[in-house]
């Protein structure tokens, strides 16, 4: 691939700019440069599992000067990487889910879809949010008289929608846990209802029952297809337990017997929430310090069945973009280090007006971690995505030295076991310790000494 730059906003409404080299396009057959100008390549190569040979490569330029022509062929070594084919996969509930902003899937066919979704749980995706609420259609007046019409119309849609965007995920390897996201439903009922969500700083009883009633019908459905239980998305950011919004609806999933996610986006959303929420999708404030991050996992030290994501460590917010180091530390290193099993990503694809065009929109800034393909078909990779995907190798790297350090205790190495132990948690503290954010040689360093003490316990 070649890397494609263009001006982009610096922020959500940024009034600034940046050239942002970030588009991984494919490289055509031949490329002129004119004089001065560079190309900048990405080279990702595929080991094959059997031959563990290092592979070699070469790249050859032509060129014409003059009255002749002239070349010159350059050869690359490759080392210091171990291959993520022997490396274990990341454990069961670990979980790296995606904002995948669907509406470009509408123009897919469906072995378009089916690629892009393998292409996604080849990175290691294998979680997302599912938008349901794109099947929602209500009457222009929702009462009790035709409540019961409307529900069956949500189940009509609901088992359409579902055959193209939910099972595909399950036959696809996605899951368990997927997300329901059914953010705004309470607003989105309030209105044809021609009532408030809040009355008087509560919670509509009027409106919560009916948001129950079309809940009920998805879980009903989940339940008839046996697909695993999904976490529900109700609202985002809740803040604290100040919220009626947010007390509410986590209140009625609970006394429904459905899982609640949401994103806690402050300290005290864990705090408040414990025993309410089920999946705290937690931003990186959350881990400020190493007593930070204890607090936040003693908050939730009383659950068996609580999980805590990272959320914002990667994506495509301000100084991620254009980068594979970004987003590889936030995906791999950090997530470790904060003690988090897993991480959700903001976001796919989410454009008003042209995706690279920045300037074309009222909303302001595009945010993509990828990009359609100008030419049709499936997304074109970027800097930033790769750097996720480079970010769960690393991962994997550390949790196959956990697994390690665990076999070599059993096996009776309990003193070789015990040092790479030692060793790997200063590691972890040389990670909290550092203020600027690592560059892709300093990951590459840190990957390098976990293959090592694997190579070492495995040998």
């Amino acid at each position: 691939s070649h890397l494609r730059v263009w001006r982009q906003r610096d922020g959500h409404h940024g009034g600034f700019y940046h050239d942002i080299p970030e588009l991984l396009e494919p490289l055509p057959e031949t490329v002129d440069l004119k004089a001065g100008e560079r190309l900048q390549l990405l080279i990702a190569l595929h080991s094959n599992r059997r031959n563990r040979e290092t592979p070699a490569l070469s790249f050859a330029a032509f060129t014409e000067a003059g009255d002749g022509a002239g070349a010159a062929r350059a050869s690359f070594d490759l080392v210091g990487q171990s291959s993520a084919e022997f490396l274990a996969p990341s454990p069961d509930g670990v979980v790296w889910g995606l904002y995948p902003d669907p509406g470009h899937w509408l123009s897919y066919t469906d072995k378009q879809l089916q690629d892009e979704l393998l292409w996604l749980r080849d990175c290691g995706m294998n979680s997302m949010l599912l938008y349901v609420l794109s099947a929602l259609t209500l009457p222009e007046k929702l009462t009790d008289a035709n409540l019961d019409a409307a529900l069956a119309d949500w189940r009509a849609s609901l088992e359409e929608w579902s055959a193209r965007y939910i099972a595909p995920l399950y036959a696809l390897g996605y899951g368990p846990t997927l997300v329901a996201n059914v953010q705004s439903l309470d607003t989105a009922l309030a209105r044809p209802m021609g009532e408030e969500v809040v009355v008087d700083g509560a919670y509509n009883p009027h409106v919560l029952e009916y948001e129950r009633r079309f809940l009920q019908v998805l879980e009903d459905l989940r339940i008839e297809r046996g697909w695993p239980e999904f976490t529900w998305h109700v609202i985002d950011e809740p803040g604290s337990g100040r919220n009626p919004i947010a007390l509410a609806e986590f209140g009625l999933l609970k006394e429904m017997g459905l899982r609640a996610f949401s994103t806690a986006n402050k300290p005290s959303a864990v705090r408040d929430f414990a025993d309410v929420l089920d999946d705290f999708c937690a931003s990186s404030g959350v881990f400020g310090n190493p007593d930070e991050a204890a607090r936040a996992h003693e908050w939730l030290a009383h659950r068996d069945d609580a999980r805590l994501w990272l959320y914002g460590g990667a994506g495509t917010y301000t100084g991620q973009e254009g980068t594979m180091a970004a987003n590889r530390w936030g995906t791999g290193f950090l997530v470790w280090r904060n003690g988090t099993t897993g991480q959700f990503y903001w976001t796919f694809q989410r454009v008003t007006g042209s995706s690279f065009d920045d300037f074309d929109g009222k909303r302001g800034k595009d945010f993509c971690l990828t990009y359609p393909d100008p030419a049709g078909g499936a997304s074109l990779s970027t800097l930033q995505w790769e750097g996720i995907c480079e970010g769960i190798v690393d991962y994997r790297h550390l949790v196959t030295l956990e697994a390690e350090i665990v076999r070599a205790r059993e096996d009776g190495r309990a003193d070789v076991a015990n040092r790479v132990a030692g060793e790997l948690e200063a590691l972890r503290a040389e990670l909290w310790a550092r203020e600027e954010r690592p560059t892709n040689r300093m990951l590459d360093d840190w990957r390098e000494r976990v293959a090592g003490w694997i190579a070492e316990l495995a040998g």
